[in-house]
């Protein structure tokens, strides 16, 4: 838990350092093209995300890392939001007639992409990759953009086809951001990160029920929620939890690599028990989930109180 700690708190610090002094100059924006404060905060959400999930493969494989690596995290995560937000306004009549299988270059010119920076962002990524890399990068950006646009033209609706959305979503996402590594993953690395990004999605789904709520965008966590079923929620998360632990350690990396990456994802599981714990007090507190407060319903983890139960979690319990 020491080496996890300390690799995160350097790898963050360098990160921070990096973001102010260098991503506006790496995503190489085209003239007169600038970036609002708002997109500025998207951009270095998906960024510290990046870095998270590059501390994690770093812990795993140690020669995950190259000498370049800000450059690909800034580009792939200003690639990741700006994908969502076109995806988010994107029109159904937009979208009819169109074969957009293993298309999202077609996709980003028929949404209204004024400034092109999509594929702007996904240039400055191939040009730092060599030709193997660059095709099983492209591979795996596909199944996640076919994953999201499925979703988009037919939102699943049923609770199996809502935690397989969530298993395809966030597996393949964390794939795609280890395609930036100089190495390939094994197939036992692969499973392992698939499994976690599963994981992933879930801690977000539940974490961000509120906001998905208001914005209409379905989730597992959300069904749950609605119907008053945090108890099920629970479970399906502790099993996620339970089976990336169990990936992670059927994989045949060396044996204190992996237990310093399960300590890494053990920060996400903490906070994400922190949510579900104070979704079981409010259902205690008034017989059911006051789902429209936003005051009532969204951790803060700017409080003093939810970070200390965070502690808790971290040195309590056991990943």
């Amino acid at each position: 838990m020491l080496v996890a700690t300390l690799r995160l708190l350097l790898g963050f610090a360098f990160a921070a350092r990096y973001f102010k002094e260098r991503t506006h100059h790496d995503l190489q924006l085209p003239e007169p093209t600038f970036f609002s404060n708002k997109e500025k905060r998207r951009l270095k959400h998906y960024f510290y995300g990046g870095t998270f999930l590059q501390l994690l493969f770093e812990s795993l494989q140690p020669d995950c890392r190259s000498n370049d690596q800000g450059y690909r995290l800034s580009n792939l995560a200003a690639l990741a939001y700006y994908f969502d937000d076109l995806l988010e306004v994107s029109q159904e009549q937009e979208l009819l007639g169109f074969n957009w299988k293993d298309q999202p270059k077609a996709f980003g010119q028929r949404i209204d992409d004024h400034r092109q920076l999509a594929l702007h962002f996904l240039e400055n990524l191939h040009q730092q990759m060599s030709l193997d890399r660059q095709e099983a990068f492209d591979q795996v950006m596909h199944q996640v953009f076919n994953t999201e646009m499925a979703a988009k033209q037919q939102p699943p609706s049923d609770l199996d086809a809502l935690i397989s959305h969530a298993a395809e979503k966030g597996g393949y996402s964390v794939l795609l951001f280890r395609q930036l590594s100089p190495t390939a993953p094994s197939t036992s690395e692969e499973r392992a990160l698939f499994a976690f990004g599963h994981l992933i999605q879930a801690c977000d789904d539940i974490f961000d029920s509120w906001f998905d709520l208001q914005e209409g965008v379905p989730t597992f966590a959300t069904y749950l929620l609605q119907r008053g079923q945090l108890s099920m929620l629970s479970d399906l998360f502790e099993r996620q939890v339970e089976a990336t632990t169990a990936a992670f350690g059927s994989s045949a990396l060396p044996k204190a690599q992996v237990e310093t990456a399960l300590r890494m994802v053990h920060y996400i599981t903490a906070i994400t028990r922190v949510c579900l714990n104070h979704y079981q007090k409010q259902m205690d507190k008034h017989g059911k989930l006051p789902l429209d407060n936003r005051a009532t319903m969204v951790v803060d983890m700017e409080c003093w109180n939810n970070r200390l139960a965070t502690a808790y979690e971290l040195a309590f319990r056991c990943p």
